[in-house]
């Protein structure tokens, strides 16, 4: 059945909602945290590796990819598994698109790389130097990106669309619409992260050991907290239609 990809507008309550549900799905499974920290140290290792940077920004959307659907394993009541991670590379289609997507987001992070600093340090007078249009070079630039990539992987994995710039579109489409709903949810991870940094200098200043031991715990539950209330998003920002009314009649049906 030929399928339309269609966005739409959620509210700013399902910023709270997205975060709530994601840390009550990883109580009842705790395996994603294992399956989190697997991830991001296999992305570490492979970018120690001679020109592992490049291939861990290829391998990137695989992995994540991946992870989300151990995420859907979880909403479904199954069992998560570490082996879900490579799961795609057994798919022709998806790994070769998601692949393709690693390629083009690679050749949209060089210009950050060539853009002029935003910020330079003078360490005779012990200062920070902001330059106003440099600066607002970056912000705009990394916001084009952060648009066109963020729903990228699931929209090409789950939703099954092949053409790169169709996903990209998608994506940037979709984070346009909802700018403020993700703006807030945004905002609501970097007040906890600020409010538990804060937390935890002040339980490193009396006791430093207990100190860092906070921070790998907030670590280990923040990442995977953020990962699974994102594509908690997708789901509600996304709806798969059929492409015409007469084939609305089918039974075919698609669950994220």
């Amino acid at each position: 059945m030929k399928l339309q990809l269609m966005t739409r507008r959620v509210t700013n309550q399902h910023a709270g909602q997205w975060i709530r549900h994601a840390a009550e799905l990883l109580r009842l499974n705790p395996v994603l945290i294992g399956i989190t920290c697997l991830m991001y140290l296999l992305i570490l290792l492979i970018s120690l590796l001679p020109g592992g940077p490049l291939f861990s920004v290829l391998l990137m959307p695989i992995v994540t990819a991946g992870f989300y659907q151990c995420v859907v394993d979880a909403l479904q009541k199954k069992m998560p598994a570490a082996k879900t991670l490579f799961d795609v590379f057994q798919q022709p289609g998806a790994r070769n698109a998601l692949l393709t997507l690693g390629a083009v987001r690679v050749v949209f992070v060089l210009p950050l790389l060539l853009l002029p600093p935003a910020v330079t340090i003078n360490p005779e007078l012990q200062q920070f130097n902001y330059d106003p249009m440099a600066l607002l070079l970056v912000i705009a630039y990394f916001s084009l990106y952060t648009m066109l990539f963020a729903y990228a992987e699931a929209i090409i994995y789950f939703l099954g669309e092949r053409n790169i710039m169709h996903a990209l579109r998608a994506s940037f489409d979709s984070c346009w619409k909802n700018v403020l709903p993700l703006t807030v949810y945004g905002a609501l991870l970097f007040g906890a992260t600020l409010a538990a940094m804060l937390v935890i200098s002040v339980v490193s200043a009396v006791l430093m050991p207990l100190g860092m031991l906070l921070f790998l715990l907030f670590f280990v539950v923040l990442a995977p907290t953020a990962l699974i209330s994102f594509f908690l998003s997708f789901r509600d920002c996304f709806v798969l239609t059929p492409a015409s009314i007469e084939q609305e009649k089918t039974q075919d049906t698609f669950e994220v």
